[in-house]
């Protein structure tokens, strides 16, 4: 069975980082794709978490390995993609292709 999933990566802050807090959490505001984003700040204040924009694909290819692949920014097209990629990897391994 694939998994989806957004990969997380942790970087520093800028310094002149918009910081504000809610709810008692620190959040660093910038500009991502036109679009003002809040990222959470990590606890040591110095760095931040963001997601990836895109959804990765994680499934085992006909000879057992896994394969990590980049899908779309798009859940559900990134969803049909792994089946395809599930479905082609099965037919290679029963023989139907090559």
């Amino acid at each position: 069975m694939a998994s989806i999933f957004k990969v997380t990566v942790t970087r520093k802050l800028p310094k002149d980082a918009e910081l504000q807090t809610r709810k008692g959490k620190q959040y660093y505001r910038t500009k991502r794709g036109g679009r003002t984003v809040s990222l959470p700040v990590m606890r040591c204040g110095t760095k931040y978490r963001e997601e990836s924009r895109k959804w990765y694909i994680q499934y085992r290819d006909a000879n057992g390995e896994r394969q990590r692949v980049p899908g779309y920014t798009d859940r559900d097209a990134t969803l049909q993609l792994a089946a395809e990629l599930e479905r082609k990897a099965e037919h290679i391994q029963s023989g139907l292709a090559d």
